[in-house]
């Protein structure tokens, strides 16, 4: 009796936290989607960086860690991100969009009009604990991979960077 007990019980809890699990990349997969479309609608920051091409803003505590022809390598603390641009797309392109789709089926796959700005989040679950988030405006796009619970703090973020990049 003692053993079925056991059993039930970790039966229980095993069910009860894979549950959790599910919900938890459920409830951050649509917090996420809220914070990217609010952020894309929002007025641009202010730029604090620049290259030869583009100006962007990076939140506090992220720094460039290299530069190659349209790529940037971000980090913040041990996150990294690949900030992508092409100088020749403009606000409106779907070209680094359309490309992004047709080598990935994403989980979370929205679109944004807002201003003549065309702009979109991409989200796949790559194992339980982490997920890539795909960000972009016309000719820029971010990409990072995160953990589940930060995801919405994440997709913000990358968009507050993309919807600021301004091209030279």
């Amino acid at each position: 009796m003692k053993n079925i007990l056991s059993f039930l019980m970790i039966t229980i809890a095993v069910v009860v936290n894979t549950s959790c699990a599910e919900t938890s990349y459920t409830e951050e997969r649509s917090n996420a989607r809220e914070a990217a479309k609010a952020a894309f609608n929002l007025a641009p920051i202010d730029p604090n960086q620049e290259n030869e091409h583009i100006q962007y803003y990076l939140p506090s505590g992220f720094k460039v860690e290299r530069e190659k022809p349209n790529n940037i390598l971000l980090k913040s603390r041990r996150q990294e991100y690949i900030l992508f641009y092409n100088q020749h797309e403009s606000d409106q392109s779907d070209v680094i969009y359309d490309t992004a789709i047709s080598q990935i089926d994403y989980d979370v796959n929205d679109t944004y009009y807002h201003d003549d700005r065309f702009g979109f989040l991409l989200m796949t679950p790559l194992n339980d604990e982490t997920v890539e988030i795909t960000v972009g405006i016309g000719g820029v796009k971010i990409t990072t991979q995160s953990k589940v619970s930060k995801i919405t703090d994440e997709a913000k973020k990358m968009m507050f960077i993309a919807n600021s990049v301004e091209v030279k």
